[in-house]
C-alpha cells in the first residue's frame, strides 16, 4: 500500500493547465490552564476511543527542567477534559507520546523519550525510552538508554516502517539546534546521531532549528520543523531570545528531508493572541471520522526565553501575561493528505502519472470536484496506448469531494489489470486531487520498488 502526495513533481509525467497549491491548517480548538507550557503530546487510545493529551506546569520558570506532567481526555481530539497528573514521569521540555503497534510486547505499546537532567549541572542527563502498557503509567527506568546528554527539545521516537528501525529525532547535543537522529533495532543499541537537517542559507538570516516531530504515512513522512528566528544582538552565547514559526517538511525515507515551502505552515496570529511569539507543533491525529488530521501546537504570547532568569535576570513577565496568561494549546485541522494538491486551471486540465506496478486490487483518489468533473483513465506505459475499456469515455466521471474514492469504469475491473504496469492519467475541470493511494509500487526508473523510500528492485515471479 503506498499513498503519493504532491509535494514535488517526482511522480509526475506531465501536466497542463494543473498547478501545485499548497494548503495550511484551520485552528479548530484550544486548551488552557494557568501556568501551562507550550510542551504538549495528543495521542489516539483506539480500545478506548479515546486522545489523551499530555502537558505539562513549570512551577519555577528558572528551572526548565522541573515541571510537572498531567494528562487530559477527548473523544474528538479537540475538546479535552483535564484529569490529573500523570503517574511515574520525570522529564525535561515535551516528551511525544507514540502508540508503537510493530512491536510483540504489549507492555510497551507506548513509548516516548524521558530525560532525567542532572540539576547540578544541566549539561548532563541521561536520555531513555520509556514505555508504557497504557499510555499512563511510565516505566522510566529501562535499558533503553539512548543518551548521556539533554536533548531539550520535542524528543520523539516512532518506528521507520522504511528502514525496520526505531528511529529517534532529537539533538545531537545540549542546546545544539539541528535536527539529528538516533536508529537501532532492539531500543538497547543505538547509532551515532545523525544530522537530518540543519540550517541553510535560504533560511531567514540567524535561523537555528529548534526541533521537528514527525507523523508516518504510507510511503513517506512529514515534519513540523520548528524555526528559531534568534536575535543577532543576543549576547547569551546560546541565544535565548527570538520567535518560533513552523515549516511542513517531507521526506520518503524518515533521512532524506525536504521543505515543502519557504512559507510557515501556519501564520502566527496577531498581538495578544496567543501563539504570535512562539508556535510549536509536536504531533498529528486522525480525526475519528478519518477525513482530517488533527495537529496540536503550543502557542506563547513572550518571545522564547523572556521570563528565563538564568539567561536574562532582568526580564519580566508584563501585567497582561501574568493576568491573561502566557502559554495556550491549540488544535488545528486540515484535510487527510491535504498540505499540497493539484488544482485544475481551465476546462480540460490534464495530469499524468509516471509509471507504477499495479500489485493489487486497491485503488484510490483524494479528489475535492463539488462543483467540477473528474475523469481518468488507465495507460499501458509501455507503447502509451490506453488499455481496452479503461479510457476517459469508459470511467464513470467523479464529481464530489471524498478521501478515497475508488474508480470504476463502465465493462471493466481494475483486478484485470493487476501484476501489469500502468500510468494513470486525469481529465480535470474545477478539481483539485489531493492523494493517490493503493497497491501501487512506483517504478520511476527501470525497475518497480517497493516505495519511494527504498529504491530497490522488486522480486517480480
Amino acid at each position: 500500500m503506498n499513498t503519493f502526495v504532491f509535494f514535488d513533481d517526482f511522480m509526475i509525467s506531465s501536466r497542463r493547465g494543473v498547478r501545485r497549491r499548497i494548503f495550511k491548517p484551520i485552528k479548530s480548538g484550544s486548551f488552557y490552564q494557568d501556568g501551562i507550557t507550550v510542551g504538549s503530546s495528543v495521542v489516539y487510545i483506539p480500545e478506548k476511543k479515546l486522545f489523551y493529551l499530555y502537558y505539562n506546569f513549570l512551577p519555577d520558570r528558572s528551572k526548565d527542567w522541573d515541571r510537572e506532567s498531567h494528562y487530559a481526555l477527548s473523544s474528538d481530539g479537540i475538546d479535552f477534559k483535564p484529569i490529573g497528573r500523570v503517574p511515574s514521569v520525570a522529564q525535561t521540555g515535551a516528551y511525544i507520546v507514540y502508540r508503537d503497534d510493530f512491536t510483540d510486547n504489549p507492555d510497551e505499546r507506548y513509548k516516548c523519550i524521558i530525560m532525567k537532567v542532572n540539576k547540578e549541572d544541566t549539561t548532563k542527563g541521561l536520555g531513555y525510552v520509556a514505555v508504557s502498557k497504557d499510555a499512563l503509567n511510565w516505566n522510566t527506568d529501562t535499558d533503553y538508554l539512548i543518551s548521556r546528554h539533554a536533548s531539550d527539545t520535542a524528543n520523539n521516537i516512532f518506528y521507520n516502517e522504511v528502514l525496520e528501525k526505531y528511529q529517534i529525532i532529537c539533538r545531537g547535543a545540549h542546546v545544539d539546534r539541528r535536527i539529528v537522529s538516533l536508529f537501532s533495532e532492539d531500543l538497547v543499541n543505538w547509532s551515532a546521531p545523525q544530522v537530518i537537517l540543519s540550517p541553510n542559507p535560504f533560511d531567514v538570516e540567524y535561523t537555528q532549528y529548534y526541533g521537528m516531530t514527525t507523523f508516518q504515512d504510507k510511503g513517506y513522512f512529514l515534519g513540523f520543523l520548528q524555526l528559531y528566528q534568534t536575535d543577532e544582538d543576543d549576547t547569551v552565547y546560546t541565544k535565548m531570545a527570538g520567535k518560533v514559526d513552523v515549516a511542513l517538511t517531507y521526506s520518503y525515507d524518515g533521512i532524506i528531508w525536504n521543505r515543502v515551502s519557504h512559507e510557515p505552515m501556519v501564520e502566527r496570529p496577531m498581538p495578544p493572541e496567543f501563539g504570535f511569539t512562539t508556535i510549536y507543533f509536536s504531533n498529528m491525529n486522525e480525526s475519528p471520522d478519518g477525513r482530517n488530521w488533527i495537529l496540536t501546537a503550543g502557542g506563547g504570547r513572550t518571545d522564547h526565553g523572556w521570563g528565563f532568569k538564568p539567561a536574562y535576570p532582568d526580564s519580566e513577565l508584563s501585567d497582561f501575561v501574568r493576568e491573561h496568561g502566557n502559554n495556550q494549546l491549540m488544535f488545528y485541522k486540515i484535510r487527510k493528505h491535504g498540505f499540497a494538491g493539484m488544482e485544475s486551471y481551465g476546462l480540460k486540465a490534464r495530469l499524468n502519472l509516471k509509471r507504477m506496478l499495479l500489485t493489487g486490487p486497491k485503488l484510490s483518489f483524494n479528489i475535492c470536484a463539488p462543483t467540477g468533473t473528474v475523469r481518468y483513465r488507465i495507460v499501458d506505459p509501455q507503447d502509451f496506448t490506453v488499455y481496452d475499456g479503461f479510457d476517459f469515455d469508459d470511467c464513470i466521471p467523479f464529481t464530489g469531494d471524498e478521501i478515497e474514492f475508488s474508480p470504476t469504469w463502465k465493462n471493466r475491473n481494475l483486478a484485470q489489470l493487476q501484476g501489469k504496469f500502468i500510468s494513470l492519467e486525469f481529465e480535470m475541470h474545477t478539481a483539485i486531487l489531493f492523494s493517490v493511494s493503493g497497491d501501487l509500487a512506483p517504478s520511476p526508473g527501470m525497475q518497480p520498488v517497493s516505495m519511494l523510500g527504498v529504491p530497490k528492485p522488486l522480486e517480480r515471479t
